[in-house]
């Protein structure tokens, strides 16, 4: 009997080891808590935030494990930001780039969506906005400058590229 318990045992052990553990990634942590002397401010995390981005967009938001709105202030500078966590590099890619067809399929102010290279990573750009979202791993990170300079924009995107 104790024989059978004991290769019960480590059967259950070998099974629960062998296991790939899922690992969350809380999207309001995934960015620096200070860039460029502004502070971070996590406004809203989770299905909450899905609803609230959901609303500014047309297209259905697809295969999110988390997602979270930031802003960063200074007494001077805003930057919202949106994070996004995928469950993988390729789905991230996939739904940026679908992002990108909606955007030039839907006209107006969106069909001047560009891709830029800031610090060697493909950026897009809306020019009429002054808006930028760009791939980095699983993450899709959106950003909203507002009373930024051009350099301090793109500081801000290599702060954000580091995650």
């Amino acid at each position: 009997m104790r024989f059978l318990l004991c290769i019960l045992f480590a059967l259950l052990f070998s099974a629960c080891v062998s296991q790939p553990a899922t690992q969350h990634i809380d999207a309001a942590n995934a960015t620096p808590d200070s860039i460029n002397g502004m502070n971070k401010f996590a406004v809203m995390k989770g299905e909450k935030a899905l609803e609230y981005i959901q609303k500014a967009h047309i297209g259905k938001i697809e295969h999110v494990e988390d997602i979270a709105v930031l802003h960063y202030c200074s007494n001077s500078s805003l930057a919202v930001v949106w994070v996004t966590v995928y469950p993988d590099d390729k789905t991230a890619e996939n739904e940026t780039l679908k992002m990108v067809r909606s955007m030039k399929k839907f006209g107006g102010l969106w069909a001047g969506v560009e891709k830029i290279r800031v610090d060697g990573t493909n950026v897009f750009h809306v020019p009429v906005k002054e808006q930028y979202f760009f791939v980095k791993n699983r993450y899709v990170i959106y950003l909203m400058p507002y009373n930024m300079t051009q350099s301090g924009i793109n500081s801000f995107i290599q702060r954000l590229l580091e995650i």
